[in-house]
């Protein structure tokens, strides 16, 4: 009996890991398991083409510099910062170059290498989702309201 309560136990932890992840594991998440951001991307959303570099985690900090182009003109500039304040992973995005609110870490997967970021507080986006696809494919979804409405954006990215 001990043994089938022990391995329900750990079986239980090892789920709650994998669809989500407990605090303290979250906790031990920094930026350089985002690693697979670094370096310089291209991609489309199906609205536009969008330019993308992240910084390695040297410091223990990511800054990410994003361009969306419509045609030929710039639509958007926007900027990331990944940081660990109070033992939790955050990200905060600055589009068009003004600072906007703080993101947490609330889901990590190493081995699929997806990162989910929320604050349910905000209007869009409220979730910001890291998914690399190999090590040559990026994608990053948004999703949240605007307007009393669901809208979600999903851009795919290139190695570049």
């Amino acid at each position: 009996m001990r043994t089938a309560v022990l391995l329900a136990t750990v079986l239980l932890s090892f789920v709650a890991v994998l669809a989500g992840g407990t605090e303290d594991a979250l906790s031990e998440i920094t930026p350089a398991d985002l690693d697979f951001l670094t370096g310089a991307w291209s991609g489309t959303d199906g609205n536009g083409s969008w330019e993308t570099v992240y910084s390695s985690s040297k410091g223990g900090q990511i800054i990410g510099a994003s361009k969306e182009f419509r045609g030929d003109r710039v639509a958007m500039i926007d900027f990331e910062h990944f940081y660990v304040r109070e033992n939790k992973l955050r990200m905060t995005p600055f589009p068009f170059g003004k600072r906007s609110v703080e993101f947490t870490l609330t889901r990590f997967d190493a081995t699929s290498r997806i990162a989910v970021f929320e604050n349910p507080d905000h209007d869009f986006p409220k979730k910001f989702i890291y998914r690399a696809g190999g090590k040559d494919a990026l994608t990053i979804e948004l999703s949240g309201q605007m307007s009393d409405s669901a809208v979600e954006l999903a851009i795919e990215f290139k190695r570049q």
